[in-house]
This record gives C-alpha cells, structure tokens and sequence, in this order.
C-alpha cells in the first residue's frame, strides 16, 4: 500500500527527496563555505588585534622621534580623550606615511606642556576623515604656500563681449600633481568642509601665481579631454586657510 503524502512516513520522505535533489545539496555546500568565507573576510581584523601590541610599540617609538628636540622637562602626561583615540586610530593607519606622520605629530604635541593646549579633539576625528591623499594636498599646500586654484569651464556661445552660457567642466584644479584630478579635488571640497579652507570664488591680482597650474599635466590632460568643448578657458579661484587650518598645521605636519 503507497503511503499518503499527507503521512509523517510520507511527509518523511518527500524532506529526504527535497534534501537529496541537486538544488538542496547545492545550497547545502553554499553553507559549509559560508564560515570559510566569512572567516577569510575577517582575516585582516585578526592581524591587526594579534599586531595591536607590536603596533603599540611602534607608535612609541614614532612619539619618542618626533620629541626628540624637545626639552624633558616639557614632556607632560597628555590628556586621554586625545591620546587614546588618537593612538587608536594610529595603530590602524600605520601603513600609511602620510597618516602616520600626522598622527605622531599630533601625539607629540600632545606631551609638550607648550603645545597641549593647542591640540584640539577634534583632529583626532578630523584626520580619521582624511586620507592619505588629502593629508598630502593639505601637507602640499601649507609647504608650498599654495592659495590658488581653477576650474575650467566651456563656453557655449558669444553675445559680444559677454557669454550666454557657462558650463563647468571640472573644478578645484591645483596641478599639485599628487593623485588624479578627481582625488585631489575632492581634497579640497572636504578641507573645506572640515573648516580647515576657505574657496573663494574670486582671482587673486597676481595671475602669476597661476602659471603652474596652467603648466602641470593635471590641467594639460584636462585641456585634453574637453579638447571637443567649445571656447575652454579657466576660471580662476583663491582660498585661504582657516585659523582652524592654521592650528591643525601646526599640531599635525611637519610644514
């Protein structure tokens, strides 16, 4: 006599079916790789607790080098809602030249009974924002005294002396030549944002200052793919430094 499928020997045998068919077992084996993948994607996470310590050591010794034209007698405990996160953050940036030379600046201010006061928290968080990248433009810019940048536009059409239209092709051309146009552009956007920059959309009297940017690659490439653009000019800009950004130099780059 066949059994029902409504039956619990029934019911029994259609789950082994369901567990036998090749879609089960194929999901079956999606399962079993599951933990093997997610344990590989955490493998970096793993490195970096089981480095912590050797890291810990290391951000020593970048302190210790960074203080080292200090005077003992300066050197003060600093305070913990700075150094902590700071060390932190550090400890998982060491990799990167440019965040690690940030940081260790920082942190050595931090000792220094002169500049501690100066030291603000929000750089620890500022810095966790920023990339190597940005560091390096900020760095560029505080070293070369740099305060002019670009857009270039396309216009359309002519009406005697003034143009109907303007189109904005690309913005925040610096010819720093750090990274591509688009990374070091965003730098600036996000220095502004952070309160560090301040763009202003006005030239500055000496168009002199803007003979670099017109002879770096960065704004020669540019020039080159809007080449199909009509009437390309520049629109030139300046910012200036914020006394926040100002701070933030002094704290954290060697500039």
């Amino acid at each position: 006599m066949s059994k029902s499928s409504d039956s619990p020997d029934g019911l029994l045998t259609n789950i082994y079916k369901d567990i036998l068919s090749p879609t089960m077992q194929e999901y079956g084996k999606a399962l079993a790789l599951l933990p093997r993948a997610v344990n590989a994607a955490l493998q970096p996470i793993d490195l970096y607790l089981h480095t912590k310590e050797v890291n810990h050591e290391e951000i020593k010794k970048l302190v210790i080098e960074k203080a080292s034209k200090k005077s003992p007698d300066d050197i003060v405990p600093p305070d913990p809602y700075v150094a902590v996160p700071a060390m932190q953050a550090l400890s998982y940036s060491i990799d990167s030249d440019a965040l690690r030379n940030a940081y260790a600046n920082l942190l050595s201010a931090s000792i220094d009974k002169n500049m501690k006061d100066y030291v603000h928290p929000s750089f620890v968080e500022a810095l966790k924002q920023l990339s190597p990248i940005d560091v390096k433009v900020f760095d560029s810019v505080l070293k070369h005294k740099l305060c002019v940048i670009v857009d270039l536009v396309s216009y359309a059409s002519y009406d005697g002396i003034y143009p109907k239209s303007q189109y904005i092709l690309e913005t925040n051309i610096s010819g720093l030549e750090i990274s591509n146009h688009l990374m070091q552009g965003a730098a600036f956007n996000l220095l502004s944002r952070l309160g560090f920059i301040e763009i202003q959309n006005t030239a500055i009297t000496d168009d002199s200052c803007y003979a670099p940017i017109y002879a770096s690659n960065e704004y020669r490439d540019l020039l080159q793919k809007h080449s199909k653009r009509p009437n390309l000019a520049p629109i030139r800009k300046h910012f200036i430094i914020t006394d926040l950004g100002e701070l933030f130099g002094q704290v954290c780059f060697d500039s």
